[in-house]
């Protein structure tokens, strides 16, 4: 009886055991399945086509070309007269297998009864010929018009951006663009920066562009670029780098503009929420303490690095980084002064450490005489405080009327 029960033991455990074998193989399921259906959902969603829009490729063979201030372009309703874009219907992308992403075909649909204003149909990186004709309808909208709008979608003033920076790194590699034109798009940059540099994304292109674009053109004459451009968020722009270059090799002490760049655009440093809250007084700080220690400056000797400055395009269709090499030393990359600078930055920024707590507290204004009175010192009266000006030039009338 013991035997038997053994027997149908076994045997029971052997038949479950093939039958386990004998079933189909079940596909794994991932973990991350769902997350791979929602990134194609979202990918899908950015090209999706809308209203009988296609993406099939355009019949115009007219070759593109660039269009200047003057010339009128009648595309449908809109009649563009700015100028500043590519229009045609051929125009290869530098790499060559797309078109140039700025390209106005003037033969692809547009739908003029529902333009796009909010760009809810349009991709990170828009090409003309690949979005909807309701986002061509509002692009072109835009260009007809004086091109200020402050509100209008970002997407549509980096369309037009593309086309600017092809126009000065591709047809004028070899200066190929007349002086009065090329002076004319830097205009261009800095009119468009100044009502979208809101963006920070487009300002940041843009205030890079333009710095490598002032290197490119004022690298062998005297003249002074703006401050505006000395500086940007945690890297360092082509001005900075070039102006440095230039002060170390001809053994002048760095000055407190160049100090104070190199300290708030450095990859490795982060101003603190004192220094950031605070920028106006951190910056006067900054430069006062810097004379203090370094008197006219700190002077470096030239290194052997050499300078490469270089500007990352914007547009998809442009090859990525574009370089150029200057025969003079890259003293960014040297790691003793900035270690001063930094610990420089942060003393100036312990010193500000107060007042940044009273102006984050709700309802404390900075420029109140509570604001004031936390002042370092030495910074009182360099600090432009209206509202103790305004008490100022009242107690003065005051005084005057008495006399």
């Amino acid at each position: 009886m013991i035997i038997f029960i053994a027997f149908l033991i076994i045997a029971g455990a052997l038949f479950h055991l093939f039958k386990k074998k004998d079933l189909p193989k079940q596909k794994k399921a991932t973990i991350h399945s769902k997350k791979d259906n929602e990134s194609e959902l979202a990918v899908f969603r950015i090209g999706v086509s809308t209203e009988g829009f296609s993406l099939a490729e355009s019949r115009n063979k007219k070759p593109g070309r660039w269009s200047v201030p003057g010339e009128t372009i009648k595309i449908d309703k809109f009649e563009i007269n700015g100028g500043f874009v590519y229009v045609g219907g051929r125009l290869n992308s530098t790499h060559g297998y797309k078109t140039e992403a700025s390209l106005i075909d003037p033969t692809l649909k547009i739908n003029t009864n529902s333009p796009d204003y909010t760009g809810e149909e349009m991709g990170y990186w828009p090409s003309y010929d690949s979005i909807t004709p309701r986002s061509r309808a509002a692009y072109l909208e835009w260009l007809a018009s004086d091109r200020s709008d402050p509100e209008t979608y970002i997407g549509y003033v980096f369309l037009y951006f593309y086309g600017i920076e092809r126009r000065l790194l591709v047809d004028d590699r070899n200066r190929a663009v007349p002086y009065h034109e090329r002076k004319a798009l830097v205009l261009e940059l800095e009119r468009l920066k100044n009502i979208y540099g809101h963006n920070r994304s487009f300002n940041g292109y843009v205030t890079s562009f333009l710095s490598y674009l002032w290197v490119i053109n004022h690298k062998n004459d005297s003249e002074q670029p703006s401050n505006n451009l000395l500086v940007a968020k945690r890297n360092f722009t082509s001005v900075f780098k070039f102006l440095l270059a230039k002060t170390v090799q001809n053994g002048k002490p760095v000055n407190e503009d160049l100090a104070l760049a190199w300290v708030k655009s450095h990859p490795d440093y982060s101003l603190r929420t004192p220094a950031r809250r605070c920028e106006n007084e951190f910056g006067v700080l900054f430069k006062l303490r810097y004379k203090t220690h370094f008197g006219d400056g700190m002077k470096i000797i030239p290194n052997k690095t050499r300078l490469l400055i270089d500007y990352h395009t914007a547009s998809a269709s442009l090859r990525g980084n574009h370089q150029t090499k200057l025969d003079l030393p890259d003293a960014s990359v040297l790691k003793v002064p900035i270690r001063k600078l930094m610990d420089l930055a942060e003393s100036c920024t312990k010193e500000l450490e107060s007042l940044s707590r009273f102006i984050g507290r709700s309802g404390n204004s900075r420029d109140s005489i509570g604001a004031l009175a936390l002042l370092p010192n030495d910074l009182v009266g360099l600090i432009s405080a209206p509202r103790l000006d305004r008490i100022k030039t009242w107690m003065n009338s005051r005084e005057s009327v008495r006399d």
